[in-house]
């Protein structure tokens, strides 16, 4: 699945982006291998999530970010 997310600062957009994406992960298997890929216009930080998002980051979260970053809890992905 590939994916654009609105820019920071759209946040209505947004939140109807991850609604419609969550929409979608929900449809699929929880056996199947998933690979999702784009552009997230997040930056996530340096805080590490296990199984989610490693150490190395930039120091910088912004909305985008933490959102892609509680999506990715809720989907342990």
């Amino acid at each position: 699945m590939e994916v654009y997310v609105p820019v920071e600062g759209k946040e209505q957009d947004t939140e109807e982006f991850y609604r419609e994406l969550q929409q979608n992960m929900d449809k699929i298997p929880k056996t199947e291998n998933i690979i999702l890929a784009g552009d997230f216009n997040g930056r996530l930080g340096n805080q590490q999530i296990p199984a989610c998002i490693g150490p190395y980051g930039e120091q910088v979260t912004n909305r985008n970010g933490a959102t892609l970053s509680d999506f990715c809890v809720f989907n342990k992905t």
